[in-house]
């Protein structure tokens, strides 16, 4: 059975605390600082660390979704733990922009790969989580229906 690409949505493992790098000192405009924040971004929500996945979000998406609505709806959205913050192969730069893609680990089914992009603005790389529009307007309830009917929920 061929697996899906997953965009906008992830399944990960594995813990870490929040760095001084997430909203304090400057990260590098690299691609290894856009690795960097993704690794910290999926080891934080494969944790369940929802405030803190929060902080890390781009200021737009920040911008277009309160903590409280954002820590709800992941909750509400469970995976099956793929640890993508070990599987990442490869980001792409274009100027403000990374594309972050990583492959499932060994034993983990359904999927080929996902690609995440993260956006560089005030001196920090920000998780942009695809579809933002499904939090407007929408009770929690609605929310985690569209986010598994999008198929983000239950990798």
């Amino acid at each position: 059975m061929p697996g899906k690409i997953i965009t906008g949505a992830f399944a990960v493992t594995v813990g870490l605390t929040l760095t001084a790098c997430s909203h304090g000192a400057q990260q590098p405009k690299t691609a290894a600082g856009a690795r960097a924040a993704a690794r910290t971004f999926f080891n934080l929500y494969a944790t369940s660390q929802w405030a803190a996945t929060y902080q890390l979000l781009s200021p737009a998406a920040q911008h277009a979704v309160s903590e409280g609505t954002w820590a709800k709806a992941q909750q509400g959205c469970p995976n099956q733990g793929a640890r993508l913050a070990d599987t990442i192969k490869s980001v792409t730069l274009a100027r403000n922009t990374a594309v972050v893609r990583a492959y499932p680990p060994p034993g983990a089914a359904g999927w080929v790969y996902t690609e995440q992009v993260f956006t560089y603005s005030e001196g920090r790389w920000g998780y942009s989580p695809y579809d933002l529009d499904v939090y407007h307007g929408r009770t929690i309830g609605q929310i985690v229906t569209a986010l598994k009917v999008k198929g983000y929920c239950g990798i």
